[in-house]
């Protein structure tokens, strides 16, 4: 069962890691994603875009700039563009993220 509402399946599918069930694109200006996590995972060390996001269920640890911190349900996070940092979601994380770089993950077409 998704946490998100069936409409969001017309939107525009995100190639993503796999250890995410579904994400999806909404502006040409910056990316957000509505995103689903089955395993958990962590992506590889980063320093791009600025990224705000919002967890909906579940927890993240984010290392920003050599500090980790927990975030679970209803609570936000910000990461500035060009500071290090690293993600991982535990198993069963339900969040939103936004991205300053529009390209931050390719669109996939069906």
């Amino acid at each position: 069962m998704s946490t998100f509402p069936a409409f969001f399946d017309t939107l525009s599918k995100l190639e993503i890691p796999a250890d995410v069930a579904r994400a999806w694109v909404m502006t040409d200006n910056a990316q957000v994603l509505f995103y689903e996590v089955h395993e958990g995972g962590a992506n590889d060390d980063l320093a791009d875009g600025a990224e705000w996001g919002l967890i909906l269920e579940g927890t993240v640890e984010i290392t920003i700039d050599g500090v980790t911190t927990s975030y679970g349900k209803g609570e936000s996070y910000f990461i500035p563009g060009g500071v290090p940092n690293r993600k991982y979601n535990h198993p069963g994380t339900v969040g939103i993220d936004v991205f300053e770089q529009s390209d931050r993950f390719p669109d996939v077409v069906d």
